[in-house]
């Protein structure tokens, strides 16, 4: 038993608000009419059936529905008895509270009054000024005043959790701000004192100047990668950078390092959309990094191709004659990271060890994901 209640709970939370306020204000006044068929027959049920499919628009109409509702309460109500009758209240009550819930405030008000102000007419002089004034005071007064309380208190509730959802924000910004300082204060001092150094070395001269320009060059592009994101974790725009000019100082360093490269550049990073280009950037960065950390200067190729349907990027290397010092560095997230980003656009990444080496492949559709 406890199960099929538990499943009729979930039944009933799981239909839409609005179907289910509907459903409630259509039981709840065939239960009200059946509760007085007895005294009025069938009179009185076909009046709950009528308010009730009256009530189904309410909250879309609410003001429609409250001089309909009190249309059918004055013509219907007052024939079956000299006073009002209890089975006009619960269409009334719906219909009042929703007009202070929903209705407009004035119009809804002056309906009010004409509603009520009507049933006095309609006694034809013989009212009763006691039950006439409770009367419209439990039906009319009491459920639209109700009905403007929840609305100012949804109001505020709303307000409320915009004032949350703003001081979420506020603290989300300060917290970038305050990574972005500790970033800068972390690193960027480290990486000057780098570059400083590399460039002393490098105007000493001697066989280590070449390498010393290639660390004061790599520290260089470091502090402009590091500034640009904390500018952006502090909230500046990021700037749209050249892919193309990006991947060729890229390669430049990584010749200047010592490796043998071999290029291949077919592709018009332009014409494509500015997140094939930064990934590209980004898998033959890491690429070229696993070759230095894990084969060091082995003859490497790059390969980068485009046509109207499909960018290619490989980066090939030979094995290695001895694994160098940094072999067993690494996370060894690198490539995985840019393999969630491939599949995102469409693209597949293959990486792996081959006969005469190692081998990364990526293909990225460019008319769209497959």
């Amino acid at each position: 038993m406890w199960t099929v209640a538990g499943r009729m709970r979930a039944w009933w939370y799981d239909q839409p608000a609005r179907r289910r306020d509907l459903f409630a204000d259509c039981l709840a006044l065939l239960v009200w009419g059946l509760l007085f068929a007895g005294e009025g027959g069938a009179d009185h049920l076909a009046w709950a059936l009528s308010a009730a499919a009256l009530l189904a628009l309410r909250r879309r109409f609410p003001l429609p529905v409250l001089l309909a509702v009190g249309a059918l309460h004055v013509a219907c109500s007052l024939p079956l008895a000299e006073q009002f009758h209890p089975v006009a209240a619960g269409a009334m009550i719906c219909a009042a509270y929703t007009a202070g819930r929903f209705g407009p405030l004035l119009p809804s008000g002056l309906g009010l009054l004409a509603i009520g102000a009507a049933l006095a007419l309609g006694t034809g002089g013989d009212l009763d000024l006691d039950g006439w004034l409770s009367w419209t005071a439990l039906v009319l007064a009491l459920p639209s005043l109700f009905g403007l309380y929840v609305r100012r208190s949804r109001r505020l509730i709303l307000v409320l959790r915009q004032e949350q959802r703003l001081a979420a924000q506020r603290a989300v910004l300060e917290d970038r701000t305050r990574i972005a300082r500790e970033v800068h204060d972390l690193l960027g001092n480290k990486l000057s004192l780098i570059v400083l150094n590399a460039g002393a070395i490098e105007l000493a001269g001697g066989e280590a100047a070449e390498r010393a320009g290639v660390i004061r060059q790599s520290g260089c592009a470091a502090l402009h990668d590091l500034r640009r994101v904390i500018g952006v974790l502090d909230g500046e725009p990021a700037q749209p950078e050249d892919a193309g000019s990006c991947l060729e100082a890229l390669l430049r360093c990584s010749v200047q390092a010592g490796l043998p490269l071999t290029v291949e550049l077919d592709w018009q990073p332009d014409e494509l959309p500015p997140a094939v280009s930064a990934l590209v950037h980004q898998l033959v960065r890491e690429a070229l990094t696993n070759v230095h950390k894990h084969a060091g200067a082995v003859p490497t190729a790059v390969t980068v191709r485009s046509d109207s349907t499909v960018l290619t990027v490989l980066v090939a290397n030979e094995v290695p004659a001895s694994l160098p010092d940094t072999h067993a560095l690494g996370s060894g997230s690198g490539l995985s990271t840019v393999a969630e980003r491939l599949r995102l656009l469409g693209g597949v990444l293959v990486h792996g060890s081959t006969s005469d080496g190692y081998q990364v492949r990526a293909r990225i559709p460019l008319g769209g994901r497959p």
